[in-house]
């Protein structure tokens, strides 16, 4: 993690077995009503091109492991972890979002999206007002003190590692990692102490979730 944000750590299976109730057939609890019962998603913005990773040698690798022991998985999860700082180097640099591939694309089909993510309607004026925000934003962020910290916050308030019983996480390596990371993984499945399943892509994605662009935003890849 970085020095500006932190992850909270989560063992055992109750996130889980907690989401396959919810999930479950039949399981729907009695909400009060109310006269406003729309969902806020003030601040959720989806404004960015996928983007490489810092290295034009790497890929992006989407990984997921499970650990059944439960008794044995904060040792385990450990041995993940010390596996990915090993091969791929510490959390700030196997998954560092390079801020100069980071591009807007103030695309109207986008923020269309956006808006009827955030507002469940379409709404003309919504539209146009965040269409020309994003065209401004081009050379907020590019020669404007503030955009410039904005953008260096990116880099530092990412979030691309998730432990809560199992791991999931976001990282950039070259071939030879991957195969490197692959073999470690094998190993432990083989020993039975985890599951596991990797994807590689070309590019990121990113998310975010802005209340204050000073110093109040997260941003999900």
């Amino acid at each position: 993690m970085t020095e500006a944000f932190t992850i909270p750590v989560v063992l055992g299976l109750g996130i889980h077995h907690a989401e396959a109730v919810i999930k479950g057939a039949g399981y729907m609890p009695e909400l009060p009503r109310e006269a406003d019962a729309s969902l806020n998603l003030d601040g959720m913005e989806c404004r960015w091109d996928s983007f490489r990773p810092a290295e034009d040698s790497q890929a992006v690798l989407c990984l997921l492991v499970t650990i059944e022991d439960t008794a044995r998985q904060g040792e385990i999860c450990g041995n993940v972890l010390k596996a990915l700082d090993d091969i791929l180097g510490p959390p700030q640099f196997r998954s560092r979002v390079a801020i100069e591939r980071l591009r807007l694309k103030p695309t109207l089909g986008r923020i269309s999206r956006e808006m009827r993510a955030r507002l469940g309607r379409f709404d003309l004026a919504y539209l146009l007002e965040t269409w020309l925000r994003t065209l401004i934003g081009f050379i907020y962020l590019r020669h404007v003190k503030a955009g410039q910290n904005y953008l260096r916050g990116i880099a530092q308030l990412s979030d691309t590692l998730v432990i809560d019983g199992r791991i999931s996480t976001v990282v950039a390596g070259m071939a030879r990692q991957r195969a490197q990371l692959v073999d470690a993984l094998r190993r432990m499945e083989a020993r039975g102490e985890i599951h596991y399943g990797l994807h590689v892509y070309a590019e990121s994605v990113m998310s975010c979730y802005v209340c204050d662009r000073a110093n109040d935003h997260i941003h999900f890849i």
